[in-house]
């Protein structure tokens, strides 16, 4: 698939003409099964995890996901900060993201985008982001951290999410990834979640959305 990609949950037409190629997937007619993968497995990646990158703090045991998103450390985490949706939406869309391959029978790589809904919808009140990126580890990450190969053979590749705005999301679908990578650039945007960032498409900026 190209690196223009947006999925969306359903199969209803596409409305919008200011987008690139969208691939619509529908739920598979079975019930849904978790990605659980076994213990050696959950092992492995704890063992990657903290290896490159440092202590696992906090886990969430539901499913084994090689996705990863980067918040800022004063980001709320506690059980109580998490039931509120200010909070709690990058951990919602982590999950959701992780579940996503195996519900809808597709995979995600370098460059996919999933919008929240069609049209996409702010995650949360205290956000526009509306959009998830695909991107490899971040840059702080070695490259060793970025694919593990376990005993029993198999390969498990590490992506990370970037949210968007809407406005970015039409131009990575308009212009590719490297468009949205050289305004990144540009204006210091780094994979640590910021609500206050700018939008580097935002009209009176770089580029127009």
């Amino acid at each position: 698939m190209p690196d223009n990609e947006e999925l969306f949950d359903d199969s209803d037409e596409i409305q919008s003409s200011d987008v690139g190629p969208v691939y619509r997937h529908e739920a598979r007619e079975r019930d849904f099964e978790p990605a659980l993968g076994d213990e050696s497995n959950i092992e492995a990646i704890a063992d990657h995890i903290e290896k490159h990158i440092g202590p696992v703090d906090k886990v969430f045991h539901e499913l084994v996901a090689e996705l990863m998103i980067c918040l800022p450390s004063s980001w709320p985490l506690e059980q109580n900060d998490l039931n509120s949706e200010d909070n709690y939406w990058p951990l919602r869309w982590l999950k959701m993201m992780a579940r996503l391959p195996h519900e809808y029978d597709t995979w995600l790589g370098f460059g996919h985008t999933v919008p929240n809904g069609d049209p996409p919808a702010p995650f949360a009140s205290n956000t526009e982001f509306c959009c998830m990126l695909v991107l490899p580890p971040p840059i702080y990450t070695p490259k060793e951290f970025h694919r593990l190969e376990t005993e029993n053979g198999k390969i498990l590749n590490f992506y990370a999410l970037i949210p968007l705005y809407k406005e970015e999301m039409n131009l990575k679908m308009r212009q590719g990834t490297e468009a949205l990578f050289d305004g990144f650039d540009k204006h210091g945007v780094s994979e640590v979640v910021n609500l206050s960032r700018n939008n580097i498409a935002r009209k009176g900026r770089w580029f127009f959305g």
